[in-house]
């Protein structure tokens, strides 16, 4: 992978990489390669997997906590309204 490739990609995830982080990619080619053999692994009747354990989700049950503040809790947040978090809007709706 060229150097500008890298750097192009860094911008689009808009990470900052050392020099030393920008050579390391520079074995990525290699990398890349070892990981399209795994194309040519047969997975037909193999079921697809979220865990390589067979567990389950430990899950909470969803109670109210009288305990907890909301207000406390979202004084982090930088816009709230009626306890909801606030956002910029980045996807623009259609005028259709």
């Amino acid at each position: 992978m060229e150097r500008k490739d890298i750097l192009k990609f860094a911008k689009m995830a808009r990470i900052r990489l050392s020099e030393e982080e920008i050579d390391s990619f520079a074995d990525f080619e290699k990398m890349h390669s070892f990981l399209r053999q795994l194309d040519n692994v047969g997975v037909t009747g193999i079921e697809p997997m979220a865990h390589p354990l067979e567990q389950s989700q430990r899950l909470r049950s969803d109670e109210y906590d009288p305990k907890i503040n909301r207000s406390s809790i979202q004084t982090c947040a930088s816009h709230t309204k009626d306890f909801i978090y606030l956002a910029p809007e980045n996807i623009k709706k259609s005028t259709d």
